[in-house]
């Protein structure tokens, strides 16, 4: 009988502190070291129909990377046997319940998260149930990862002929314009004097087929929105229409929508008599490191 296989998908997140400016460079270094989990014992969290808490943890590359597992044990709401006529209940002891493992790899460089997505399984918000639960850390949110093939195409690409933007007032756009001395501040100025929350500009060099924008100039534009965007996630939109390096065709550089997702993938067993933790930590790695180099380019803290 062939072997069968049942994937699962991964999904790449940057743990954002929410605090002030002032603040940030001691809020990341806390969620560096935090998700390391490098107390000896962890208390579970309640979670569904059971309780969350996270095992198997492995530091690697002089304790940069941290390899874990999160485990959701369903205790409650337990289906029973079937034989196809009769049922039969499961026989669980006290603490005992349905297992379900969801592995984890997190850069402490990056503090980016690659997590697997399982259902039944934990959410972001048990997650950061668990951190709470267990470590002194200030607030902080799970923030989507662009696609890094996305970024360097539209690093690579020779020419620029437009760009679009839609962003919310940040809330603080006093101390967000004294960092950022640049065409971003004077739309937030422009913002600020006609009392908008919202707003969306676009810049071409119209129906010319001779002018571009300026090259280091949009891409010094477009790595301080992404770099800001951290901080209160006030981009909506962010395309920039530019010559694909590879084709030499026209191409729209989607820098807010291509979200990083990958997938993994574990032999499909009648019943499961452990985690295939071994087994998902080496593929889940692998595509870590895979993006890695990129990663680092946009998202290093």
């Amino acid at each position: 009988m062939a072997i069968s296989y049942k994937k699962t998908k991964v999904y790449f997140y940057q743990i954002t502190p929410l605090v002030n400016s002032n603040d940030k460079v001691k809020a990341n270094k806390s969620i560096s070291d935090v998700f390391k989990f490098k107390n000896a014992t962890h208390k579970s969290v309640p979670h569904l129909d059971g309780d969350l808490s996270v095992n198997s943890i492995k530091l690697i590359h002089s304790n940069r990377y941290c390899l874990g597992t999160f485990i959701y044990n369903q205790k409650n709401n337990v289906p029973p046997k079937y034989d196809g006529n009769k049922t039969e209940p499961v026989e669980l002891e006290k603490n005992q319940g349905l297992g379900y493992d969801c592995c984890f790899i997190f850069d402490s460089k990056t503090n980016i998260i690659a997590i697997e997505s399982k259902k039944p399984g934990p959410s972001l918000s048990s997650i950061k149930d668990l951190i709470v639960s267990n470590y002194d850390l200030p607030n902080f949110d799970f923030v989507m990862v662009i696609t890094p093939t996305e970024y360097q195409k539209f690093l690579n690409s020779p020419s620029y002929y437009r760009i679009e933007y839609s962003i919310s007032k940040p809330t603080n756009s006093t101390g967000f314009k004294d960092k950022t001395k640049s065409a971003l501040g004077s739309t937030i100025d422009a913002m600020d004097a006609i009392n908008a929350m919202n707003g969306t500009m676009i810049y071409s060099v119209g129906q010319s087929k001779k002018k571009t924008l300026l090259l280091k100039e949009i891409r010094q534009f477009v790595q301080n929105l992404l770099r800001w965007n951290n901080d209160e996630e006030f981009i909506k939109t962010l395309k920039v229409t530019g010559d694909d390096i590879d084709d030499h065709n026209s191409k729209v550089f989607d820098l807010v929508s291509e979200r990083l997702v990958e997938e993994i993938e574990v032999e499909k067993r009648r019943t499961i008599g452990k985690f295939f933790t071994e087994e998902k930590y080496k593929q889940i790695q692998g595509l870590y490191l895979k993006h890695q180099p990129l990663l680092l380019k946009q998202y290093k803290i």
